[in-house]
């Protein structure tokens, strides 16, 4: 990664074309904007310039974000095969079936560790059933705003897989997000680890039915920031339940310049 982010500062320098750089997305663009924030006194390494909009939206009463998607779409109607768009919209489809343990309890074999039985007050699921809640939520939330996106622009189109879960029920339970306070989460217990990461699988696997459909490259988390086990390492952790912070944002940045100045350059 940062030998392609060198190429491309050394055929700056020369005055090679730079690729315009553009992200849309919703509340995983936070990270990224945070990132871009810190970089303004601390930019090593040099990084392509990069253009990030948020999907405009009311929330809660307040309005948040500053571009919608027609709005966005506009913005990369006369960019060229060079240039370079990432998607960050949606993400959390999994989420909804897999923080809270609400009743009736549930698990999927494919999260059960070899020696664990399925609790008393559960039933299991068929994974089917799981998987093809998430596909809905992917295909029909996420789907239509990407495929305007590729319809839209002659440059590359990426879409950013959502950060793996975090696998530390301590820490979900005391950072969560509101709507999953008002599911209960503090009075009943997170759903287990290996369930989030399962029902993260789903939705990557989802994703990337999709993004072949549409001749988008879906781009999967930074590897540096997936621990062993498939979860996102502490070190990056948000302080709620699905979102990661300021240093993975860092990642991603690194990772998006990396993938969109690919060709840009040949060191001579």
């Amino acid at each position: 990664m940062l030998e392609i982010l060198q190429r491309w500062v050394r055929g700056s320098a020369r005055g090679k074309h730079t690729p315009r750089i553009l992200m849309f997305g919703d509340s995983h663009t936070v990270a990224i904007a945070q990132a871009l924030a810190f970089r303004a006194d601390n930019p090593e390494p040099v990084l392509p310039p990069i253009e990030l909009y948020r999907l405009r939206k009311v929330k809660a009463e307040v309005e948040i974000g500053d571009t919608d998607i027609d709005q966005f779409c506009r913005k990369i109607e006369r960019l060229s095969p060079s240039d370079a768009v990432f998607s960050a919209i949606g993400g959390n489809q999994y989420a909804v079936v897999s923080t809270v343990r609400t009743p009736p309890f549930f698990d999927l074999i494919e999260s059960l560790p070899p020696d664990q039985k399925v609790a008393d007050d559960s039933v299991i699921v068929p994974t089917r059933v799981v998987e093809s809640y998430i596909a809905s939520g992917v295909f029909n939330s996420d789907g239509p705003m990407l495929r305007k996106i590729r319809a839209s622009t002659r440059a590359r189109v990426f879409h950013l897989t959502p950060p793996p879960p975090k696998e530390d029920n301590d820490f979900l339970k005391k950072f969560h997000e509101s709507r999953f306070a008002a599911e209960g989460l503090g009075e009943m217990e997170p759903q287990s680890p290996e369930l989030r990461l399962a029902c993260w699988k789903m939705q990557r696997n989802s994703l990337e039915k999709l993004c072949a459909e549409i001749s988008v490259e879906l781009l999967p988390p930074p590897t540096a920031t997936v621990g062993q086990r498939g979860f996102l390492q502490a070190h990056y952790y948000g302080k709620d339940v699905t979102h990661a912070n300021r240093r993975y944002g860092e990642q991603v940045l690194r990772q998006i310049a990396a993938r969109a100045c690919e060709g840009c350059e040949v060191a001579s």
